[in-house]
């Protein structure tokens, strides 16, 4: 028994050294990883036209010459950047030798000779389990070192992304993630904040080429910034139409005088009567929630869209007198058929390259649990007077505000 205690305790002693021999080598390898590297890691501030400081991340040396690697989101939408060392010094950033959006890396130059630069590693030979170590200057915390393993490769669409359990934080992007030999096989990307050590890093191998081959600057930060508002406004307008297409539909009036974008889920109800002396034709289409509580009721509206077109019989126009007094009409009667509103604002507006009146109207129906708002355009030709009511309960004035938005692609048409 007491030989089977002792064999125990050699075995307990021989496990405790080898983890802390495992801790010791490891220790060892990554003080020599960071003191090689880190005098090669810089920080970057970049600056608005103005001068005001906009954003900071981190880059690093790829070539003593002053030739710096980073993110491009670094440095995006910059007029003029600076790059800080290990040692203090700082440089204006010339400009950019090269850049790509959708990998997020930008080559910077800054007038230097003689810097200490990274060594590169292939970021093909990288491996799942394999140890790194990424340095970075989070929030102008200079030198950052946090370790980690290569957690996993993740194929995007047209590229792959190291997955790394080495902690990232602002300001860290833009730095170098380096291998157990010093080599840098990444460039720390992002982070998911979503999980926990969800962090990226760009493969080197995807730069390679353009360090390489790149020796003189092809863009100005300034240049940059202007070509980048453009592309973000494309990218804002394709996401807004792509929005539309997956939400809205367009609605085309069956009488032909009309054509606007609604809500796709929305339901469509439509009427047509001639008043009782048959002078005029009303023809009334009422778009709005399924599922909104009496959204329509004998005719009352408190919640979407309401358009009513109004002709004279056939062979006669409305005159411009009748036009020009019909919307002052319309809003009083909107008053006397509603004692509990009241008219907010009135102004003019173009729809389909007619002059419209404006009105605004604030109230609640006794049937309803809270008031509404309503903007009311009216507008018309000889042929037909229009009347586009939007309506929204006054707990949901953003969906009235785009409705509001969606009257510039409302078309008035010949009709008929």
């Amino acid at each position: 028994m007491k030989l089977a205690k002792t064999v125990c305790l050699r075995i307990l002693l021989l496990i405790v050294l080898s983890h802390t021999g495992m801790a010791l080598a490891q220790e060892e390898w990554v003080v020599r990883v960071v003191n090689q590297g880190l005098p090669a890691v810089v920080s970057i501030v970049a600056y608005d036209p103005k001068g005001e400081k906009i954003g900071l991340g981190s880059g690093y040396v790829v070539k003593s010459n002053g030739t710096i690697l980073t993110n491009y989101h670094v440095v995006r939408g910059a007029y003029q950047a600076k790059v800080h060392t290990r040692d203090g010094d700082v440089y204006r950033v010339d400009g950019v030798l090269a850049y790509d959006r959708e990998k997020d890396f930008a080559l910077l130059k800054v007038p230097a000779f003689d810097l200490p630069k990274v060594t590169l590693g292939n970021s093909n030979q990288a491996q799942i389990g394999e140890a790194v170590v990424a340095v970075g200057n989070p929030m102008g915390l200079d030198g950052t070192v946090s370790t980690g393993v290569i957690s996993a490769v993740r194929k995007l669409e047209n590229f792959s992304m190291l997955q790394t359990t080495a902690a990232v934080s602002s300001g860290s992007t833009g730095g170098p993630l380096f291998n157990r030999r010093g080599e840098v096989i990444g460039t720390v990307t992002m982070q998911l904040r979503e999980g926990q050590n969800l962090n990226f890093a760009l493969p080197i191998n995807y730069v390679r080429s353009s360090i390489e081959s790149a020796s003189s600057v092809k863009h100005s930060l300034a240049r940059l910034a202007e070509a980048e508002a453009k592309v973000a406004e494309e990218e804002k307008k394709a996401e807004l139409e792509d929005l539309i297409r997956k939400t809205f539909a367009k609605y085309e009036d069956p009488n032909g005088f009309f054509s606007l974008v609604a809500f796709k889920d929305w339901q469509v109800d439509r009427n047509r009567y001639w008043s009782d002396d048959r002078n005029i034709l009303h023809l009334t289409t009422i778009i709005t929630p399924e599922d909104a509580a009496l959204a329509e009721v004998d005719g009352y509206v408190s919640q979407g869209i309401r358009i009513h077109v109004r002709t004279p019989p056939s062979g006669r126009v409305w005159t411009a007198r009748r036009l020009e007094t019909w919307p002052e009409e319309i809003a009083q009667g909107v008053l006397r058929a509603n004692p509990g509103f009241a008219r907010t604002d009135s102004g003019v507006a173009r729809i389909s390259g007619l002059p419209a009146r404006v009105f605004t109207f604030v109230g609640q129906d006794k049937r309803l649990p809270e008031p509404e708002k309503t903007i009311l355009y009216a507008f018309g030709t000889p042929e037909a007077f229009i009347t586009v009511e939007l309506v929204a309960p006054t707990s949901e004035l953003k969906l009235l505000e785009l409705l509001d938005r969606m009257m510039a692609g409302f078309q008035f048409k010949a009709g008929r």
